[in-house]
């Protein structure tokens, strides 16, 4: 590739050492002085490409968490019984696993979070035996379950831990 600086360098961008692209992070810094923000073309690649491959594969390409992309993928429509079964590769063997979530039958779009911060999202709720039945499809082996109940702040919820067989 003809570049200005080399013209012999198959890189876009050579960095200073000789046959190496420019690091990412010193890329990064010279887009956001000239003001192009390289969060939002990050975070869109990784919300892309979660629901199109395993977790672990975008967080290793991409530089993120496994757990991160995990947490993502869900976003981005994973449905939860496959981030169950992420989540559950995830953990070594004997690992724990623990979640929580609204009781209900219909799911609730919420417009004010606790403390009256605004937001726009869509809060899903679980009928306990639902929940259960999709870690145990996960693999994991449910070892604990509370049930709390409503309170003037919230409706029902469920805690579930689980286990990953050793």
């Amino acid at each position: 590739m003809n570049t200005a600086t080399e013209h012999a360098s198959r890189w876009l961008f050579p960095g200073r050492r000789a046959g190496q692209p420019l690091h990412p992070d010193i890329l990064a810094a010279l887009l956001n002085d000239i003001g192009i923000p390289t969060t939002a073309g990050r975070t869109a690649a990784i919300r892309q490409h979660v629901p199109e491959m395993p977790a672990t594969v975008v967080a290793e390409a991409l530089g993120y968490h496994r757990l991160t992309t995990v947490m993502l993928a869900s976003e981005a429509g994973g449905s939860w019984s496959q981030v169950l079964v992420l989540f559950a590769r995830a953990l070594k063997p004997g690992g724990h696993f623990i979640t929580a979530t609204h009781v209900g039958d219909e799911d609730a779009v919420r417009t004010e979070a606790y403390g009256g911060v605004p937001v726009r999202w869509t809060t899903h709720k679980w009928r306990p035996e639902q929940l259960v039945e999709l870690v145990e499809q996960a693999e994991l082996r449910p070892v604990a379950e509370l049930r709390l109940p409503a309170d003037e702040q919230s409706g029902p919820g469920l805690v579930v831990m689980a286990k990953r067989p050793a």
